[in-house]
């Protein structure tokens, strides 16, 4: 059968076969002659990213071999965006500009890949009156392993006769939605929605031994979703989402100490914390290679043809970092691992506050983590050394971390109230952080002799200049968003942090 791109035209279809047994299914349109063209058939792709990103954003990604376009999920007929396709995107930056601009966003960082594929035998059916025109035509589609749609295409100055054929249709077939919604409502698999910050199901009035049990076992089971993109390295994100469940199952037993005894508390700490450390290299070279262009650009012309020298090495030492926490993940071992740790949260023995109700945990957490940051950060100006810079950035990750795991013991609104201008400032320390960790990482480089170019030395020394004076620039952006933070909205903010049918933080 010849191979045709995918006819794609606005409106409803009707499935055929639906209606009752014997149906015409092809009607007979009094004064009209039918003549059926020979089928063609259309392979598609529809592309996304892994956590369905696009899907979610209400936008889908078709190619058919000669096209790829950018359509609306909901009504996939009406006018997208349609660019040549040489060859199957990977990244966002990769795509078309007009296409870039529309999904890109979406996509963040995330790897484009194949997500489902359909393949469709299209043929037209053409109604023609005594003079030979054609004054209406029919789209059928029939759907590998889905439905058979039909779909009336009206032509201009024929509307009477476009109607009166998808009234016959109507009459003996069901109504359906656009062939491409229904066929992939019928082959595909539903889109998941992926989220590294889950529910995890707290109540105010559960017991936080129970509680952090249930919790850890949810981000720990969650953590083999994202490990075959990881060893896959297939992008950057995995490794984010990898780092984030960990994080967040560091938090429970720092944010809920006491409800585990002292040795169970030690222990899992420390394999998690293990397991973090495994991903702290390649998260940083990561950091290093996503601002290749902002970097390059921080050095004069003259001397950034000699960074390409620095960031190959950075690239070498990605791959080697990144084929090492692979055969990591690989091993037999790290999934012993991690049924072991799960063995060991089970068995977890309550400690001296095991019994306490979470609100009363949440309450006490909040402001305590919340007296820390406003203690450090009120105390910071802008010769603050670094050391204590770092101090406010631990304590404000400490009071995200807290407010993120309880938050659904609190008003969702509320909880956004505060987390939403500490997120602010915790972007602001994380830019300073970075650049301090990035200063480092280039003067080991330059100290161990990597490269013996004098011009890439020399690019080193210009790049490490320049982070350090953006570095000092983020110190006035920290007091600013300290400030924003503690703002004369804050007490109120925190007031109404009240948890459903108890007293609040303060």
């Amino acid at each position: 059968m010849k191979s045709s791109p995918l006819h794609l035209h606005p409106g409803p279809s009707v499935l055929a076969g639906s209606g009752p047994e014997g149906a015409e299914l092809i009607p007979q349109l009094e004064g009209l002659r039918v003549e059926i063209q020979p089928p063609v058939r259309a392979r598609l792709t529809l592309f996304d990213s892994w956590s369905r990103d696009l899907w979610w954003a209400n936008h889908l990604l078709v190619g058919d071999g000669t096209r790829l376009l950018a359509l609306d999920r909901e009504d996939p007929g009406c006018p997208g965006l349609e660019q040549p396709l040489r060859r199957p995107p990977t990244f966002a930056w990769e795509l078309p500009e007009a296409l870039r601009e529309r999904i890109g966003d979406c996509l963040e960082l995330r790897a484009l890949g194949p997500v489902g594929i359909l393949q469709v035998d299209q043929r037209i059916w053409e109604y023609k009156n005594s003079d030979d025109k054609v004054v209406a035509r029919v789209l059928d589609q029939s759907w590998a392993e889905g439905p058979r749609t039909l779909q009336v295409l009206a032509l201009r100055g024929y509307d009477a006769e476009a109607e009166a054929l998808a009234l016959a249709l109507r009459l003996n077939n069901a109504p359906g939605a656009h062939p491409l919604r229904e066929a992939i409502a019928a082959v595909l698999p539903p889109a998941w929605r992926w989220t590294s910050k889950p529910a995890l199901g707290l109540s105010g009035e559960a017991e936080a031994h129970h509680a952090a049990q249930e919790a850890l076992l949810l981000l720990l089971g969650m953590l083999e979703h994202v490990e075959p993109g990881l060893r896959a390295d297939t992008d950057t994100e995995f490794l984010h989402d990898y780092r984030v469940l960990l994080r967040q199952a560091r938090s429970v037993l720092s944010v809920m100490k006491g409800v585990f005894t002292p040795s169970d508390t030690q222990d899992l700490k420390a394999a998690l914390r293990n397991l973090a450390n495994r991903t702290n290299a390649l998260r940083d070279l990561d950091v290093h290679l996503l601002e290749q262009e902002a970097q390059t650009a921080r050095v004069p012309p003259e001397l950034r043809p000699a960074l390409d020298v620095l960031f190959e090495d950075v690239k070498r030492h990605r791959r080697r970092e990144q084929r090492s926490l692979s055969r990591s993940l690989g091993k037999p071992d790290y999934r012993e691992g991690i049924e072991a740790l799960t063995a060991r949260v089970r068995a977890a023995a309550p400690g001296r506050k095991a019994n306490q109700s979470l609100r009363k945990m949440a309450n006490k957490r909040i402001a305590v983590a919340l007296e820390t940051v406003l203690a450090d950060g009120r105390a910071i100006h802008p010769d603050t050394p670094d050391a204590a810079i770092h101090e406010l950035r631990i304590a404000a990750k400490k009071l995200r971390y807290t407010l993120e795991l309880f938050r659904e013991i609190y008003p969702p609104e509320a909880v956004a109230a505060l987390i939403k201008p500490l997120k602010r400032l915790q972007d602001a320390l994380g830019v300073f952080n970075d650049r301090s960790v990035q200063r480092a990482d280039l003067r080991a480089r330059a100290e161990e002799g990597r490269s013996r170019d004098p011009a890439t030395l020399l690019a080193i020394g210009a790049l490490i200049g320049d982070l350090y004076r953006d570095q000092q620039q983020m110190r006035i952006e920290i007091l600013r968003c300290f400030a924003a933070f503690d703002s004369p909205d804050l007490p109120a903010a925190v007031k109404a942090l009240r948890p459903r049918g108890g007293k609040g933080a303060s």
